[in-house]
């Protein structure tokens, strides 16, 4: 009797040993403090959903690795976002600065307010100053 219980021990043992053996190898856990590989879903249901992003402690002079899908598996490659060039449509407006003690700045930031912007074009004229603003139509 001794002899088959040492022999059920014996198989016990192996087929223990068999199935930590082919067991599947579970992953390190992670522990505090331990850097992990970063993972962000983001999903936009529409046009005024956009992702606010901060890159003022970004590195510049390294380029920034962003891949940006369309719900697509990573190995489909294909171009995320239909990009096409037009022409920006402007349009212009004079602004007479007077050299009679009136605030220039005043005077500017009232049409920048209105979303207007100097093209850098001044033209003196007999009482002041002609400043050429443009803003995008």
């Amino acid at each position: 009797m001794t002899r088959i219980a040492g022999g059920l021990s014996v198989g016990v043992l192996l087929v223990c040993a068999s199935a930590i053996v082919a067991a599947p190898q579970t992953a390190k856990p992670i522990l505090p403090g331990e850097s992990t590989q970063a993972h962000v879903w983001v999903e936009n249901r529409g046009a005024g959903q956009a992702i606010p992003v901060d890159l003022r402690e970004a590195n510049i002079n390294v380029p920034l690795n962003v891949h940006v899908t369309n719900g697509e598996p990573a190995a489909v490659m294909t171009p995320p976002l239909a990009i096409r060039g037009t022409r920006q449509n402007w349009e212009y407006e004079m602004v007479k600065v007077t050299s009679d003690g009136a605030d220039a700045t005043a005077i500017l930031n009232a049409q920048g307010a209105m979303g207007w912007e100097t093209t850098g074009i001044a033209l003196v004229v007999g009482d002041g100053t002609m400043v050429m603003m443009k803003r995008v139509r």
